[in-house]
């Protein structure tokens, strides 16, 4: 059972005199990478899951490290990408107790000074920046995707002030 990718940990107890007790502890996928021509389901702590055709609806992380060949179920992340996977794992808390996170479609974290996050049905892209001030980015981030409505373009966070490009 322990070699089940979606199996983080297993509890046998033995209650005399006949019984067994066994606790499984599942994983949950909570991200995806997208892979050859389908995805792969992946949980909060970088482990690898499955292999699918079919998109979950959960954010899509692009521009990792993890070499190719590295990618199977019950593998992890690279250790640079868990370091940027921890920060990853903040903004979405973050846009999560701000009603916000269902609007992420894929965050980019190819450059941890800035992560990229997608929000392609809002038409807007939104330069974060690094991982400080998570919680009023995220505000600003909702508040400039609500005033630009409609308007397609990009929501900058790293600079002072923070800003909204529109796409021409």
């Amino acid at each position: 059972m322990k070699q089940e990718p979606y199996i983080e940990s297993v509890n046998i107890e033995r209650k005399l005199p006949n019984t067994i007790n066994i606790s499984v502890k599942e994983r949950v996928p909570t991200y995806m990478l997208e892979f050859a021509n389908g995805f792969v389901y992946m949980n909060n702590q970088g482990y690898m899951l499955e292999i699918s055709e079919t998109a979950l609806e959960v954010p899509i992380i692009v521009g990792f490290e993890t070499p190719v060949e590295n990618i199977s179920p019950g593998s992890r992340l690279i250790i640079e990408d868990l370091e940027k996977l921890e920060t990853v794992l903040k903004i979405v808390e973050s846009a999560k107790s701000n009603d916000v996170y269902n609007l992420i479609t894929s965050i980019d974290i190819s450059d941890g000074n800035n992560f990229i996050l997608y929000l392609n049905n809002e038409g807007h892209t939104v330069e974060f920046g690094d991982g400080s001030n998570i919680n009023t980015k995220i505000l600003y981030m909702k508040d400039i995707n609500i005033r630009e409505s409609g308007n397609s373009g990009t929501i900058i966070l790293y600079s002072d002030p923070v800003r909204f490009r529109a796409d021409i």
